[in-house]
């Protein structure tokens, strides 16, 4: 109760002292940076201060122009109880109609209905402490119903090193950027009053995700892994975003076998995604359909087509996809560094899947038509081709006798690989949707049945 009436306290200041600088920049239009920086700001700064013990708020030169209707200041830095830290540059917000502060009691959205705000170099680091988010340019519109943003990204707040020692166990670290990106149709009412999460388009242009897996450290013990349905079910108010835009993106995953050594790369160019009907049960979601296309390896096109059900509950959903011709030994510049099988010779001419998932199961067929395919086993740690003589390399021996090449017989029918394959606690959705394509192209190019590596 005490901190209630604290906080009630410290607003009734802020309120108070926001009216007296608002009266006296229309009467005194010198007087308004004068009363801001040397009255309000401490008085800021110290409210912040009392709200959250521990933290610390250091706000740059305020300025307001009454008649402009701008509210300004040169610099932001926030400190966070337990080092988080957060900063921006220049802040400017207009077209808040702050009367209405002084009168009755307005909702966020009546206060904040004409309000555009402009923030500059944003930077904060996560609480974990391991992650940095940044923004060279941020833009908020309330009556453009718009949200956009340049020069996006998340990155490490400390060294690749500093990350993987940071666990036991195996762990991935991702950077992500985001050269330009714009929420359209926001509404924004139902948002400022807390009811629901509304947009119309998100638009994103030259998205940059790079991962690198530590594999030389063993898994972490089994988890149950929210899938997207979970996750979306997990948001109790209305979300919905009518269509999500992704081009000219680029994904890399990497991986490592050994502290140090050079990680095999898998790359994706030219990343096209379009996704529709992005939404939790409480704003009518039905199903999320997702078409995606880019340049595997920068060799071959890959499409894909997946169909999602939101409803919460077994993990049910179809994907499909096609890649075009593409000499398989390009595939090595991920193999040599994050596998024990090196690809010799080969190439595909078409490949194709189809998969049904119910119940957490994956069942459908992986086609291939390729020809003159080779492989070796190297060893994990010298990459040589001599062999290796743990578990995962003995699977590995046997599972290299392969069908060297696959066309049509006389009869026109083309031998199909099938996927069995059951989603296990630890599997995300991605790699679920990996694993199940993987045993198809096990049981496609395998002379013989052979447990998949």
């Amino acid at each position: 109760m005490r901190n209630v009436r604290r906080r009630a306290r410290v607003l009734r200041v802020i309120v108070g002292s926001l009216a007296m600088v608002v009266l006296l920049a229309a009467v005194f239009p010198f007087s308004a940076d004068l009363v801001l920086n040397r009255f309000l700001k401490p008085k800021l700064e110290q409210a912040f201060s009392a709200h959250l013990p521990g933290s610390s708020l250091q706000l740059g030169a305020l300025h307001y122009d009454f008649w402009a209707d701008h509210l300004g200041c040169d610099s932001v830095v926030l400190n966070r109880k337990g080092g988080a830290p957060a900063s921006a540059g220049s802040v400017a917000l207009t077209g808040v109609h702050w009367g209405r502060l002084l009168v009755g009691k307005p909702t966020p959205a009546q206060i904040f209905s004409s309000a555009r705000l402009e923030v500059t170099d944003l930077s904060a680091v996560l609480p974990t402490k391991e992650y940095r988010i940044q923004c060279g340019h941020l833009s908020v519109s309330v009556p453009d119903s718009a949200v956009t943003a340049q020069a996006l990204a998340l990155q490490l707040a400390i060294s690749d090193e500093a990350f993987f020692a940071a666990a036991p166990f195996r762990r991935v670290r991702y950077r992500v950027g985001v050269a330009s990106g714009a929420l359209r149709g926001v509404n924004f009412a139902e948002l400022l009053n807390g009811q629901a999460y509304r947009a119309q388009s998100l638009e994103l242009t030259g998205a940059v995700v790079d991962s690198l897996s530590d594999r030389e450290k063993p898994r972490r013990p089994v988890t149950n892994v929210p899938l997207p349905q979970e996750m979306l079910a997990a948001i109790t108010k209305p979300f919905r975003l009518d269509r999500l835009t992704i081009t000219d993106g680029q994904i890399t995953y990497a991986a490592r076998r050994h502290e140090g050594s050079e990680p095999g790369v898998l790359t994706f160019n030219g990343v096209q995604i379009n996704a529709k009907e992005i939404a939790n049960a409480a704003a009518g979601g039905q199903a999320i359909d997702l078409t995606g296309e880019g340049r595997l390896m920068d060799a071959g096109t890959l499409t894909v087509q997946m169909r999602l059900p939101v409803a919460p509950g077994t993990l049910a959903f179809h994907y499909a996809g096609k890649l075009s011709a593409m000499e398989l030994t390009r595939f090595d510049e991920f193999m040599e560094g994050a596998g024990r099988v090196r690809i010799r010779s080969g190439s595909v001419s078409e490949a194709w899947f189809d998969i049904d998932v119910m119940g957490g199961h994956a069942h459908g067929t992986v086609r291939g038509m390729y020809r003159d395919l080779h492989v070796k086993v190297v060893n994990g740690d010298s990459g040589s081709e001599k062999g290796a003589v743990n578990r995962v390399a003995t699977v590995l021996v046997n599972a290299v006798k392969v069908r060297n090449e696959n066309a049509p017989d006389k009869a026109g029918v083309l031998k199909a690989g099938k996927v069995d394959y059951a989603r296990k606690p630890e599997d995300s959705f991605l790699q679920f949707a990996w694993y199940a394509i993987r045993a198809g192209i096990l049981d496609l190019v395998s002379l013989e049945a052979r447990p998949i590596p």
